[in-house]
């Protein structure tokens, strides 16, 4: 359908409709002046289109009378006032259903009809939308191309040939020709008349981009993008804005990412680190055996790592910032934690015990804190002998009541000094070995520089503090609490074994980097291992006893 607007040119409004009034494709557009013609010509178009998918599907199709171009007496026609032309009444046949259009059934649904016609009307007509615009091309010619074009239409004027072919074949409209010419002799010239800001936005590629990123790459990404356009234009004469900049690290696929630190390897640890690796993948754990990490931790009454949540009226109140005595002196305790492999068919969830790195201490004065004589715990300082007497006497009494199935239980350390330094491995080794009534303890030390080797310090210690960080920890006492409480509750089987299979993973990945740590983060493990953790934590069914 046509409509006028007052003196802007026509709107063409298309609907193909197949079937029981199934739309398939409807589109609108605005025509500029002296593009009456354009619509006849877009209708047309799209009602050959309709007139193929109708053939194909069964549908009365249109004659060919019905699809003839309208000239400009048609069109003018088409766009007069609608009260000029009125609808004819409709017969009694069509008013009650007995036209023979009316009684002819559809042998397609109109579903399956939309399914099988969709796409190509929807693209023909949003091809017929773009051949009938207004005449004019789409491309912005460089002067060159500009010239070439004048020159290619005046030599087929001269042999009396149409310049619409020469239009086409250039990628314009064919009344590209007849404002080159007006500009030609109104400027006597073909240069471009557009000023300012106009045009393409600039895109860094190629060559340039390479600049962009041996630029990032020399200041370690720490640079602004409002840096790096001074640092194009200062070092390459590139002028561009930070925006440019921005949409360039975008279409390359850069990503920030936290600055997080590694330990420092030499080669002899990335030795240790690939043979230990090797060791830990390709050997099975016995299910008969059990296998236990652990590790130290400090817990702050205050973490700075995590934003909160500030809503407009606790904001007038105050910034949200919590108020401490020092910042350098955040009050913290240690605690000593011990993670083993769920076995759920023996009754194991995985956890052995957390034990807080404290003395009993008896206060000597009365003070705001304490009353003379109240026996209350102090922090003390991890030293070897401390450390020895909490796995003599603390540890391993809780991994033989934990796993009383187990033959033996491995326990990995690290290899700090308080838990290799004065011979206290060998003092441990011995007290594990000569138990008599439950599992022997064997004590083994991870590689030296290699945190990520053991689970507690890869992932339990960090989704541990991040869930006790969302509590509201005052004092000591409070934190001491709600670690314990965080540590019962948090962590289920089916969440350890996650994470023990997370550290497979890593210790494969370290075996693939020759001992090295600058590989990337496996994540898709932890989806994988659900699978297995529901069939290692599934119960062991007992034998069928005979009735």
């Amino acid at each position: 359908g046509l409509r006028q607007r007052e003196s802007r040119g026509a709107t063409l409004s298309v609907f193909l409709n197949f079937g029981k009034n199934v739309v398939v494709a409807h589109s609108e557009t605005h025509l500029g002046r002296g593009g009456t013609h354009a619509c006849g010509v877009m209708a047309a178009k799209l009602a050959r289109c309709a007139m193929g998918m109708a053939s194909s599907v069964g549908e009365e199709v249109p004659t060919q009378e019905d699809l003839e171009v309208p000239t400009e007496g048609d069109a003018s026609e088409m766009m007069s006032p609608p009260n000029s032309r009125k609808r004819a009444r409709r017969t009694k046949e069509e008013c009650h259903g007995n036209a023979a259009s009316r009684t002819r059934k559809s042998t397609r649904s109109p579903a399956a009809l939309v399914g099988r016609a969709f796409l190509t009307v929807a693209a023909a007509a949003i091809g017929c939308l773009q051949d009938a615009g207004g005449g004019r091309g789409t491309r912005n010619l460089t002067t060159d191309e500009k010239w070439a074009f004048v020159s290619d239409c005046r030599v087929a004027i001269s042999k009396g040939e149409k310049t619409g072919k020469v239009a086409e074949k250039h990628g314009v409209g064919k009344n590209m020709y007849a404002r080159l010419e007006a500009q030609w002799h109104t400027t006597s010239s073909l240069e471009s008349q557009r000023v300012g800001n106009c045009g393409a936005k600039q895109i860094l590629v190629g060559a340039d981009l390479d600049k962009l990123r041996k630029i990032n790459q020399d200041c370690n990404g720490d640079k602004t993008f409002i840096e790096l356009a001074a640092e194009l234009k200062e070092k390459h004469q590139i002028v561009v804005s930070p925006e440019t900049v921005r949409c360039a690290t975008i279409r390359d696929h850069w990503r920030s990412v936290p600055k997080y630190t590694c330990p420092f390897l030499t080669e002899a640890n990335m030795e240790a680190r690939r043979v230990w690796a090797h060791q830990q993948t390709k050997d099975e754990w016995d299910p008969r055996d059990a296998h236990v990490d652990i590790d130290e931790k400090w817990f702050k009454t205050f973490s700075r790592k995590r934003k909160r949540k500030v809503d407009p009226l606790t904001e007038k109140a105050g910034v949200g910032r919590t108020p401490i005595h020092s910042k350098m002196h955040v009050p913290k305790v240690m605690f000593l934690c011990a993670i083993g492999v769920p076995n759920m068919a023996r009754g194991f969830n995985g956890k052995i015990g957390m034990w807080r790195c404290s003395a009993p201490y008896t206060a000597k004065r009365t003070s705001k804190y304490h009353k003379k004589g109240e026996v209350y715990e102090k922090d003390v300082n991890v030293d070897a002998e401390y450390f020895e007497d909490m796995m003599l006497n603390k540890v391993m009494p809780a991994l033989r009541a934990a796993m009383p199935w187990a033959r033996v239980i491995t326990v990995q350390m690290d290899n700090a000094t308080p838990h290799v330094g004065k011979g206290i491995v060998d003092t441990m080794q011995q007290a594990g070995m000569e138990y008599e009534t439950g599992p022997l303890i064997r004590i083994i030390a991870q590689p030296p520089n290699s945190p990520d080797c053991n689970l507690l310090d890869l992932a339990f210690f960090n989704s541990l503090a991040c869930q006790v960080s969302k509590r509201s920890t005052p004092n000591v006492d409070e934190l001491v609490k709600v670690v314990h409480e965080v540590y019962n509750t948090f962590h289920t089987p089916e969440k350890l074994m996650k994470l023990w299979a997370l550290k497979k993973a890593v210790l494969q990945r370290i075996a693939a980097n020759d001992g090295g740590n600058q590989f990337k983060m496996p994540h898709n493990v932890l989806g994988d291992a659900a699978k297995g953790a529901r069939q290692v934590l599934a119960p062991v069914n007992g034998p069928r006893t005979e009735r």
